[in-house]
């Protein structure tokens, strides 16, 4: 058995109300000179607890923190390298200093055990992802992608204040939008993620979609659907999701994928689509 140091690393924005959430896990056996992470980079777990959280930027910070460890690991495994730190505090306040920040580490503790991985998987397992449930926070998730990536381009060219509720009617059934627009044909802004915490969750929930456009075809009105949206950063993944949802045209029903990066463009030709409809 070995003696393994790790520590949390925890999001905490108000030191008040003392509402945290735990992003990650660092493991460390100064005796092996091994040091492993453990970090959830999505960005659904934040909004779901906090809604209005800069996800962006704190999802960069973890990232940039998964690489720091990752290049210490290799580093600690050089032949010439010598003076691997007897405690895990050394190594992570040269990443996050011991402040009043609100993304921090928790003081280490230790334990005992055969292997670092085996402490670090166990550890992430219990206290980052036991509260993660991707079907009960969908809906915080989505609803957090129009107003960080997408409402401020609406409400720049004065189109959120054009945009109101509206139902479709299909063959089977009857579908509520929050945002639309009519001039001839009805537009239908959607906004959904598919970062999420895993690939099979994604794929269920492109699925879903699929399912779901499938029976828009039978809508009698013309209907355009923009799905604005988050995808994953898997190039596999994404290739997935437009190939099952985007630039589909399915009887009177077109539905476009949106990037954010897309965001302007897209709003823009909407925009003076409806000006020459007037």
């Amino acid at each position: 058995m070995k003696a393994i140091q790790y520590q949390v690393l925890r999001y905490l924005p108000d030191r008040v109300s003392g509402e945290f959430v735990n992003l990650g896990i660092v493991a460390y056996c100064p005796q092996e000179k091994n040091i492993q992470g453990s970090f959830y980079l999505k960005s659904t777990r934040l909004h779901s607890f906090f809604p209005t959280v800069n996800s962006r930027y704190i999802i960069r910070t973890l990232k940039s923190i998964d690489a720091f460890i990752k290049k210490m690991n290799t580093d600690f495994k050089k032949p010439l390298f010598t003076n691997a730190p007897s405690n895990l505090r050394e190594i992570t306040q040269n990443i996050l200093p011991e402040d009043d920040s609100a993304l921090f580490f928790t003081d280490v503790s230790k334990i005992l055990d055969l292997d670092v991985d085996t402490v670090l998987k166990d550890l992430y397992l219990r206290l980052v992802l036991k509260y993660v449930h991707e079907t009960d926070h969908d809906t915080l998730a989505d609803k957090a992608v129009w107003k960080q990536h997408y409402k401020d381009y609406f409400d720049k060219y004065r189109l959120t204040e054009k945009l109101h509720p509206g139902k479709v009617k299909t063959k089977m059934d009857e579908w509520d939008f929050e945002r639309t627009v009519q001039n001839g044909t009805l537009h239908c802004f959607e906004s959904v993620t598919f970062d999420l915490s895993s690939d099979d969750y994604i794929r269920k929930k492109v699925y879903t979609w699929a399912g779901r456009v499938d029976e828009l075809k039978s809508a009698k009105e013309p209907i355009h659907l923009y799905l604005l949206s988050v995808l994953p950063d898997k190039k596999e993944l994404q290739k997935f999701i437009k190939e099952k949802l985007d630039n589909k045209e399915l009887g009177n029903t077109i539905i476009e994928i949106v990037h954010p990066k897309e965001a302007e463009k897209i709003i823009k030709k909407v925009k003076t689509a409806l000006e020459n409809h007037q």
